[in-house]
C-alpha cells in the first residue's frame, strides 16, 4: 500500500498539494506527477525530523511542481525563507541531484505560487500579476554567481514594495 493510496481512493490526489513527500518512491512520485499534484519541499524540517534531502531534482524532472515550505517553528528555528534558501542549496550539495540557487528561488517564487493554485495571479514578474518586489544592495561579485550571492549574502535592503506601495525601512524589516 501507497500512503498516496487514500488520496486517490477519496479523490484528493488530483491537484493535491502534499507537503514533504520525503518518501515517496519513483513510482509515487510518477502517480503525483500523473495526478497534477504538487509538492512543497521543507528542507529544514525534514533535516530535524532527520530524513534525507528529498529527491527534489527527480521530482523536478517528472515535471511536478515544487514550492519551497518552512513548515512550522516546531520544526524549524525561524519561518525565514531567505534561511531555508541557503539550508536547502547547502543541503543538497550533499547529494548526486544537487538544486541550483535558481531552481530553489524559482521554488520559492513562481513554483511556490503553482502549489497554491495562485500561478495566474501572482510568482512571476509578469504584467497585470500581483508582486511584493525587494531590491538588495549585495557586494560586487561575479553577476554568473548572483543567484548563488543572493542566497547568502542577504544585502541591505534598499527598497520593498508590497501590492505596489513602498513601505517605510521600519515596515520592511
Amino acid at each position: 500500500p501507497s500512503p498516496l493510496d487514500p488520496l486517490a481512493r477519496h479523490g484528493a490526489l488530483n491537484n493535491a498539494l502534499l507537503i514533504h513527500g520525503c518518501h515517496l518512491t519513483a513510482t509515487e512520485a510518477r502517480r503525483v506527477a500523473a495526478a497534477h499534484a504538487t509538492l512543497c519541499h521543507c528542507p529544514r524540517s525534514n533535516a530535524y525530523l532527520g530524513q534525507p534531502p528529498a529527491p527534489v531534482a527527480r521530482w523536478l524532472a517528472l515535471g511536478i511542481p515544487v514550492g519551497l515550505g518552512t513548515d512550522s517553528l516546531a520544526s524549524c528555528p525561524s519561518l525565514d525563507l531567505w534561511e531555508e534558501l541557503a539550508f536547502a542549496y547547502l543541503w543538497h550539495r550533499t547529494t548526486p541531484e544537487p538544486l541550483t540557487a535558481e531552481q530553489l528561488l524559482t521554488m520559492a517564487t513562481a513554483g511556490s505560487a503553482r502549489c497554491l493554485g495562485w500561478q495566474a495571479v501572482c510568482g512571476t514578474l509578469t504584467a497585470g500579476r500581483a508582486a511584493d518586489v525587494i531590491a538588495v544592495e549585495i557586494d560586487n561579485g561575479p553577476v554568473a554567481r548572483l543567484p548563488e550571492r543572493l542566497l547568502f549574502d542577504r544585502g541591505r535592503l534598499r527598497l520593498a514594495l508590497v501590492a505596489g506601495s513602498a513601505l517605510t525601512p521600519t515596515e520592511a524589516g
